[in-house]
């Protein structure tokens, strides 16, 4: 595979592609940040480094975005594009973190309190056990 991150590099220095990550633990409503932002944004990705990135692979990162917003890049009178991310920060390498600054150009942290977000989980938690899920949320430590 070429070197996707530096492409996507490129395209963020060249004033193609702009990009907001918002990055959060788990239970803290980012999801409801995503979507409420994601209303101004051309490309909304959510949790690609949980969903969509082997073993935390920068290159394959920045092909999910370069994948994700394609289409948007191929419309030529839009520019730059506006991608929002949104990820989970444990899922994220602090190597992976430093490589993502530099193609940041805004960078949203979401905290709540531990209270309200242990509360948050353990509601999580036991709805999958009423609902009979296999897997819950304590496998995801």
């Amino acid at each position: 595979m070429a070197c996707e991150y530096n492409k996507l590099k490129n395209m963020v220095e060249n004033g193609d592609i702009s990009i907001t990550h918002i990055i959060s633990p788990q239970r803290t409503v980012s999801t409801a940040f995503l979507r409420g932002f994601g209303q101004v944004y051309d490309v909304i990705i959510d949790e690609p480094f949980t969903f969509k990135v082997n073993d935390n692979n920068i290159d394959d990162y920045a092909k999910t975005i370069l994948d994700d917003c394609n289409e948007n890049l191929n419309n030529k009178h839009k520019k730059p594009v506006r991608i929002i991310v949104k990820d989970i920060a444990k899922r994220i390498s602090s190597q992976n973190l430093d490589k993502l600054l530099p193609i940041t150009d805004n960078f949203i942290a979401i905290t709540r309190d531990p209270n309200l977000q242990m509360h948050s989980y353990i509601t999580r938690i036991a709805n999958d056990f009423a609902l009979g899920r296999e897997k819950s949320g304590l496998s995801e430590n």
